[in-house]
């Protein structure tokens, strides 16, 4: 892998600059978007192993990033994240 994505740096970014809530839940969402949409990509076009490898090691980053929001902020900082989750089929 390259390196991390420019849009998950930025969440971390976010983070760290002490944005709220809500800018953090709506980037969340739109990588979570962006993510599954490369997945399903790479699906219709057989994508390479390469292609594949690295777009798990973006899941990978992303997680660390969620993870990293989850403990450093309050109990409820990514409801609406998960609840975005929970609706998805």
């Amino acid at each position: 892998m390259v390196g991390r994505a420019a849009d998950i740096k930025d969440l971390e970014k976010m983070l760290n600059d002490g944005e709220g809530d809500d800018a953090l839940n709506a980037r969340a969402i739109e990588i979570y978007e962006r993510i599954l949409d490369e997945g399903k990509r790479i699906k219709r076009s057989r994508g390479s192993f390469k292609n594949l490898e690295e777009l798990r090691g973006e899941v990978e980053d992303f997680e660390q990033v969620i993870n990293q929001i989850e403990t450093r902020r309050h109990d409820h900082v990514l409801d609406r994240f998960k609840e975005y989750l929970r609706k998805q089929p």
